[in-house]
């Protein structure tokens, strides 16, 4: 699970962002990451002539004017592409500490903890995102860097639904158990009453001392959800509305927002938290009801493909490893391994670009490796800790 401390990060675009700014050889301090990506999205940019009554409602409804002198006709980049009326959405704009930005990357596993330089993730969505970084200082709505292409949201899907994935599926439930159309209130009041039990599920399927460790902390985090607020005033032992109100906040803006950003929930008005569920949840829904990888690893690729009513086969034998070896040639480390995460989003990310009626399934995926023909193809492979299998290398026998 995902433990988000910011109510202002939740544009995926940020997360784009932040990993073409972090280096993949030189290391960084959080303060240095944090302050770079602060100084790329509020560096500020003229308003075009006849733009300012777009940006002024923008400024209006995310309660932003108050940055700004009156007569002034020059705002933050940020502000100046999410108020582009071609948005699905508008929040977004980051507030003075962008650490917390920086703490959700590196649980999304964009960037590594220690270190902060990209990871493999980080790095494929960097090259995907080409151009990004000089889009975001020209301030170009042609290519808003926060309208994201069929790419990065597949790498983003993925990513969110595999690493987020108990709370994920646990939200899609409580989603669909609500009116077609909602509001953020009607989601932190169900969640409110139910997550007491999200968090008693979770401390059952706990099996390892790390995971237990989280459950601790879900616990932790759904006792404080469960709670009464007390009213406006502060008083002692008592909870405020609004200091309860950022807990959920936190908790779920940038799920939210990161499904309107996805496909999954709709807006009939970008500024507002209202929102509408897309026919498609209920694929992915399905899918994170498994309580593990299983139905990720089963059919994830299969139902994005399948969203937009793309017919696609399934890749299996020889064709799932010709897949796999394009995936080997065109991202691998020094030593030409491929993880088989990597291998089977990369594979999956070429298929969708070129069109092809097909996906690469995680199962298949190894379905196919560990019966390679060793006659046709040299494979090499290795295994993580558990003894599974974790990354390879696969080239054709001349």
């Amino acid at each position: 699970m995902i433990f988000a401390s910011s109510k202002n990060t939740v544009r995926l675009a940020s997360l784009a962002m932040l990993s073409c700014i972090a280096s993949s050889t030189r290391a960084a301090t959080l303060l240095d990451l944090a302050n770079r990506y602060r100084s790329l999205v509020t560096a500020t940019i003229p308003v075009p002539e006849g733009s300012w009554p777009e940006v002024d409602e923008y400024l209006g409804r995310r309660n932003l004017r108050r940055k700004y002198k009156p007569s002034g006709r020059v705002v933050e980049v940020q502000d100046w592409l999410l108020s582009d009326p071609r948005l699905h959405s508008s929040p977004g704009a980051e507030k003075e500490d962008t650490r917390p930005a920086v703490d959700l990357a590196c649980q999304l596993g964009l960037v590594w903890p220690a270190n902060l330089q990209r990871t493999w993730r980080g790095s494929y969505l960097c090259d995907l995102s080409e151009g990004l970084v000089d889009a975001v200082r020209m301030g170009d709505r042609t290519a808003n860097p926060y309208a994201l292409t069929a790419s990065q949201q597949l790498v983003l899907a993925w990513t969110c639904f595999s690493l987020d994935r108990s709370f994920m599926g646990y939200l899609l439930g409580v989603l669909r158990d609500l009116p077609s159309v909602f509001d953020f209130g009607e989601v932190a009041e169900a969640v409110r009453v139910s997550v007491l039990g999200f968090a008693s599920d979770i401390a059952v399927l706990a099996s390892s001392p790390a995971d237990r460790v989280v459950a601790g902390r879900i616990r932790d985090l759904a006792g404080r959800l469960a709670r009464t607020p007390g009213g406006r005033k502060a008083r002692p032992g008592v909870v405020t509305e609004q200091t309860l109100r950022r807990e959920f906040e936190e908790l779920l803006f940038w799920r939210l927002e990161g499904l309107v950003d996805l496909g999954y929930l709709s807006k009939t008005n970008r500024h507002s938290f209202s929102y509408q569920l897309s026919p498609t949840i209920e694929g992915v829904a399905e899918l994170l009801e498994a309580g593990s990888d299983a139905g990720l690893h089963r059919g994830f690729f299969s139902h994005w493909r399948g969203r937009a009513g793309e017919p696609s086969r399934r890749l299996h034998g020889d064709a799932a490893l010709e897949a796999l070896r394009e995936a080997n040639e065109i991202r691998s480390n020094q030593m030409g391994y491929t993880l088989v995460e990597q291998g089977v989003l990369v594979a999956n990310v070429a298929l969708s670009a070129s069109n092809k009626p097909a996906v690469l399934e995680w199962d298949d995926a190894v379905n196919a490796i560990s019966e390679v023909d060793p006659t046709r193809y040299k494979l090499l492979t290795s295994v993580d800790k558990d003894r599974h299998l974790s990354a390879f290398k696969l080239t054709v026998r001349q």
